[in-house]
């Protein structure tokens, strides 16, 4: 047969007959990829479409076409016993996808009685919304009912989330490391809440092994069907998945974005740039490789900690109802102590400040939970941040505040900071919402809050301007005094690139700066 590159363009013309013949090939994944590709297409071209399962018979790893499991409807036809002149094959390398991906309407040469397919086809923009939610119900309906126990105490959960870990079989391809998996999990938890984690495995052993070693509580999911494993995967909301296409589809089956998978996906060959949705989360360097870079600098670091270790006890012993464990320190014995310049500057000129412009209470919205909970020493204080400090102190309540929608009468606050926060709203760094204007909106409702008369401690980063996503902006400090116009500026201390701290120095100061940090107070008219 001929082959063909199906790279015809979009056209409004009727639907033309020919049948798509899929050659089904591979494992689970591998099949649900090959599928939605011959669906999407056949409803494009308005062709009929049928698959060829006769590569299973012959298949090294005895695996199985799961078609008939999914699709029961669906019909088949052998390429061998194909005919005729209009038949042609379409290899996955000659595909071309037109620009902006598979139109609705895509017209086939005409020529065309059977077109056989032939690839995995393992791009995210192969996968039709509509086919998606066909096979979900399908592995609902049809496969579901054999593990209702297993799928009701999934849709119980909480905030039930899948790890799916391949390895026996992927060595070559290389294999996800388990600092990937722990931290993937840990990164969840903290932004999501306690897991209730369920683990897809095919060493299921090695994985519950190094997850309790981690001290994180997971049930092991096995049902002795890998179909029906994949449909319990699928009912998850949250998944750290595998360099696989059986993990691939668990995630992209459950219609959540709350995916992390591993970038590279292979060691051995480069997938379609868009096999994942650009929503997923991309963890680089997420594969063991095979010979590691050595790193002598731990390794002189771990010997250091011997010797130190043995010639500490080498000198007297301890009392019998001592014990000793070991936590090694690698990265503390330089010779000075290290600073974020930042941190230090501006949280010391707040509190110098505010010792010389004492009030019965000042209020900080977001600002380093160091600074007001010693501040709060000498000064009653009411620290507001959006995610807020479980702390108990003397002189300190704690609370909420959210500066895109500040909960706080007109004028009321006589003395308000605000330090290293203006440059992360809306940026979604905190858990908060993407919000272009959110330094704008939460400047106006600092600047809407203060008392006439009032002080208001502003520190944010300063230099050329910048948007650092996620982490944070840039702002030019002249910008930021104009956009205080009705506020008198009292003072501008700068924390300069080499970490230097100049005080009551002018704000063009920080002009060339790369990331300084400006230290702003400002008076409101009375």
């Amino acid at each position: 047969m001929d082959a063909v590159i199906a790279n015809s363009v979009a056209t409004a013309a009727p639907p033309l007959a020919c049948t798509l013949v899929q050659r089904l090939q591979g494992g689970i994944g591998n099949q649900l990829f090959q599928i939605a590709f011959a669906l999407k297409l056949a409803r494009a071209s308005g062709s009929r479409v049928t698959f060829d399962e006769s590569s299973f018979a012959r298949d090294g790893f005895g695996r199985n076409s799961v078609l008939r499991r999914i699709l029961p409807d669906a019909e088949c036809t052998e390429i061998a016993t194909l005919r005729g002149e209009g038949i042609r094959l379409l290899r996955e390398p000659d595909f071309v996808v037109p620009e902006g991906g598979l139109p609705d309407r895509y017209s086939l040469p005409a020529e065309i009685s059977h077109l056989v397919m032939d690839g995995y086809w393992q791009d995210h923009r192969f996968v039709d919304a509509r086919d998606l939610a066909m096979l979900r119900e399908q592995l609902r309906r049809c496969i579901e009912p054999a593990v209702a126990s297993w799928a009701d105490r999934i849709r119980s959960a909480v905030r039930p989330t899948a790890v799916h870990l391949r390895r026996h079989d992927y060595s070559h391809h290389g294999i996800c490391s388990t600092d990937y998996v722990l931290q993937s999990l840990r990164w969840l938890a903290a932004r999501r809440g306690p897991l209730d984690l369920f683990v897809f495995s095919d060493e299921p052993n090695f994985t519950s092994h190094f997850l309790k070693q981690a001290g994180i509580a997971h049930t092991l999911v096995s049902s002795g069907d890998d179909l029906a494993d994949l449909c319990l995967m699928s009912l998850c909301g949250r998944h750290v998945i595998s360099n696989s296409t059986y993990s691939w589809w668990g995630a992209m089956l459950s219609g959540s974005d709350d995916v992390s998978y591993p970038d590279p996906w292979s060691l051995v060959h480069q997938p379609s740039l868009h096999l994942c949705p650009p929503r997923w989360r991309r963890v680089r360097d997420a594969l063991e490789t095979p010979t590691p870079a050595a790193d002598f600098r731990a390794v002189l670091d771990r010997e250091q900690f011997r010797v130190d270790f043995q010639t500490f006890f080498s000198q007297g012993q301890l009392p019998a109802d001592w014990t000793v464990q070991q936590r090694p320190c690698l990265d503390d014995a330089t010779t000075t102590t290290a600073i974020d310049a930042h941190y230090v500057y501006h949280t010391a000129w707040a509190a110098r400040r505010l010792v010389a412009n004492p009030v019965a209470e000042h209020v900080d919205i977001g600002s380093d939970h160091r600074f007001t909970t010693i501040a709060s020493a000498f000064q009653p204080m009411r620290f507001l941040d959006y995610r807020p400090c479980e702390v108990k102190l003397p002189g300190l309540v704690a609370g909420h505040a959210n500066l895109l929608d500040l909960q706080i009468d007109n004028g009321s606050i006589q003395s308000l900071s605000c330090m290293h926060v203006i440059e992360h709203i809306g940026l979604g760094r905190y858990g908060d919402p993407i919000d272009f204007h959110g330094a704008d909106t939460a400047m106006d409702a600092l600047e809407r809050v203060l008392a006439p008369g009032g002080l208001l401690y502003f520190v944010v980063p300063v230099g050329e301007p910048c948007v650092v996503f996620n982490a944070h902006r840039i702002f030019r400090a002249s910008d930021i005094v104009r956009r205080f116009g009705r506020l008198e500026l009292v003072e501008f201390s700068l924390v300069n690139d080499n970490g230097r701290f100049d005080e009551h120095v002018a704000p063009e100061t920080a002009d060339g700066q790369r990331y300084a940090c400006g230290c702003f107070l400002f008076r409101k008219p009375a």
